[in-house]
């Protein structure tokens, strides 16, 4: 009960705040703020963060430098987490790194050290974003679930078409090392300077699951909220992005430092603080 009152409560603040902006439509935020936020798969309109992990097409979207701290709660009720990240870039090109680690604390404890690196660029003569990121595990002790860590080193690659326009379009593979674990899909519409309206999809591979997400996020100079939601076709199995109901949102605090977190996005929840240099 406390976790649907929470949802409903979540959902009520997001809809005041994405149809004021309908309404208002205030037109000095414009693509920056609808980039500090992810919602649906992060296929085609991931975060400047996200797009570590998601698609890397959104790195060339970093026009700041910032450094970010992160405590996650894994996709297992047992697995916590935390790392320090740092991203930089122009507005063209962009990239960034992070360092995670994770502990579970269940029948059989473990912990795992993880390195993850990417970059990205826009190539305007084609009106695309292009990037890759990579993981290396550089420590693992017993069995971690639910980390995304079944291998000691993975490649993610990802394109965005139309990457600053109102309608773009995204696909990303994901660990092209591994014989391909799943790929992805994705188109995002603005309804407004600050809104947008998203739909991702992805297929893991072996299984042959589908996931299908749409979302909404609206994206204001201070603050930014997402939601959407994951409906999964065929098995009820793992899938690469996750199902059911999430949200996110963030805030600055000042010029310099910025708050945000997400329920159900790429974990359980994660909350994070930025700080712009």
């Amino acid at each position: 009960m406390a976790l649907v009152f929470l949802y409903m409560t979540l959902f009520r603040i997001f809809s005041l705040v994405f149809f004021s902006a309908l309404i208002f439509n205030v037109a000095e935020a414009g693509d920056a703020p609808l980039n500090l936020l992810s919602t649906s798969g992060g296929i085609a309109s991931p975060s400047v963060q996200s797009a570590l992990g998601e698609n890397p097409g959104g790195l060339p979207n970093n026009e700041d430098s910032k450094i970010d701290a992160a405590v996650v709660r894994g996709l297992t009720n047992t697995t916590w987490g935390g790392g320090a990240s740092f991203f930089t870039g122009n507005g063209k090109v962009g990239g960034g790194i992070a360092l995670q680690g994770f502990n579970t604390q269940a029948n059989s404890p473990g912990r795992v050290a993880l390195l993850n690196y990417g970059v990205g660029t826009k190539i305007p003569k084609i009106n695309m974003a292009f990037g890759f990121n990579g993981t290396t595990r550089l420590f693992k002790k017993g069995e971690v679930q639910g980390t995304g860590t079944g291998t000691t080193w993975c490649v993610d690659t990802g394109v965005i078409f139309n990457p600053d326009g109102d309608t773009r379009i995204g696909f990303a593979v994901f660990q092209l090392l591994a014989g391909v674990d799943a790929i992805a899909a994705g188109i995002a519409q603005k309804v407004t300077n600050n809104s947008m309206l998203v739909l991702d999809g992805a297929m893991t591979n072996g299984q042959k699951n589908f996931i299908i997400k749409p979302g909404i996020k609206v994206g204001l100079d201070v603050f930014q909220i997402s939601t959407s939601y994951g409906h999964v076709l065929g098995q009820k199995s793992w899938t690469w992005i996750r199902p059911g109901l999430e949200f996110g949102a963030g805030v600055f605090l000042g010029k310099s430092f910025r708050l945000y977190g997400y329920v159900n996005h790429f974990a359980t929840a994660l909350l994070g603080l930025s700080w712009y240099l």
